[in-house]
């Protein structure tokens, strides 16, 4: 269900109930309900609450895709690449713009056998509620410095921790780029162990996925690792991004 429609249809019904004189105890429960379902779905990107985001392609085919958030870092992004590089492996590395400016080289270096992506200028805690306007300078300022890198228009944007909402939706209109989620988060920067992590990928990953990384810490260049040995060893494809939504 879309935003638009579920707050019509509470709307509706908190008006019915008014005009009811419905106790109104029963009212604050129909507005906490709506809460939780706004709350529930500017928290899960892959609702497509308020915009659709690509977060999974539907497919037969034993294919995924790799996404890397936040970097570029200037002590583990090398070593990723590193990784990647000589395996021959695609991914995506969706890039605040502020660590672009502070790593040009690197991304550059991403920019050779990979995507460079969007994940807003400063990510800020306070980015879900920044103006549409806000949104749209820091999505544009980004997108500029990997044109300037890249010589191409970025399409793919990744909002900052998956929030979503009206502003966002807005921007990404206006912009007119994709936003794109995951079927597979390994909460990778989180206290999960690394044995947790890699055995719930495996529980999960079945074809068309996309994979959430961060190329920050050492324990996820070890996932990168097994997860690679992983598909080599099971018959799955790594693509690009690219490759996976076309």
């Amino acid at each position: 269900m879309k935003f638009k429609i579920i707050t019509l249809i509470f709307v509706l019904i908190i008006g019915l109930e008014i005009t009811l004189k419905i106790d109104l105890f029963l009212i604050i429960l129909t507005l906490i309900l709506y809460l939780i379902i706004v709350i529930y779905g500017s928290s899960v990107i892959c609702s497509n609450f308020y915009f659709k985001s690509f977060c999974k392609k539907q497919t037969n085919k034993k294919i995924f895709a790799i996404t890397f958030d936040d970097g570029p870092n200037k002590e583990f992004t090398p070593k990723f690449l590193d990784v990647l590089n000589k395996e021959n492996i695609p991914a995506t590395f969706f890039c605040i713009g502020k660590n672009i400016e502070k790593n040009t080289n690197i991304a550059k270096q991403i920019s050779k056998n990979h995507l460079l992506a969007n994940h807003s200028y400063s990510h800020s805690n306070f980015f879900d509620i920044y103006p549409s306007s806000r949104v749209i300078d820091e999505i544009k300022k980004t997108n500029k410095l990997i044109k300037d890198i890249t010589g191409n228009n970025n399409l793919y944007f990744r909002p900052p921790f998956g929030v979503t909402n009206p502003n966002i939706a807005k921007a990404i209109s206006k912009l007119n780029i994709k936003s794109i989620g995951w079927s597979i988060r390994t909460f990778d920067t989180t206290n999960k162990t690394e044995k947790n992590i890699f055995n719930d990928f495996k529980k999960n990953i079945t074809g068309g996925d996309i994979i959430l990384l961060h190329d920050n810490n050492q324990k996820t260049l070890n996932l990168l690792t097994k997860i690679i040995k992983y598909a080599q060893k099971n018959d799955f494809k790594i693509v690009s991004l690219e490759e996976l939504i076309n």
